[in-house]
């Protein structure tokens, strides 16, 4: 049986919100069209899928790693963008387009209040 105490509650309660902030479990994935655009939220952390020819492409299974390898997030874009929002730190994407089955790594950094856009090209 585990008694919790308002003390406990406290400190359970700020170990739920770090672990919320670490795990970047939300991330936004569209860009195909105008009004997709417009609807993007803004985040610090964003990435564009081009092919050969500079067009945008979608269908990317991706994984996000913190420096230690731990996966914050993993989805699928759907769209041309993706973007999120990550805690200040080191991260590496990895992306795999699903027709193509080509693969891409991208390591890159993250920080609060410096929104940056990662490029790939498959």
């Amino acid at each position: 049986m585990v008694h919790l105490t308002l003390k406990n509650l406290g400190l359970l309660s700020l170990l739920l919100t770090f672990t919320l902030n670490v795990n970047a479990s939300e991330y936004w994935t569209g860009g195909i069209g105008l009004e997709s655009r417009q609807e993007a939220p803004q985040k610090n952390t964003r990435f564009e899928f081009f092919d050969q020819s500079r067009a945008y492409i979608a269908d990317i299974d991706f994984t996000i790693t913190n420096s230690t390898g731990d996966t914050l997030v993993e989805g699928l874009a759907t769209g041309p963008w993706l973007i999120l929002e990550l805690p200040d730190g080191l991260y590496t994407f990895t992306g795999i387009q699903r027709e193509t089955k080509e693969q891409r790594r991208h390591p890159f950094s993250a920080r609060q209040g410096q929104p940056q856009t990662h490029r790939i090209q498959y």
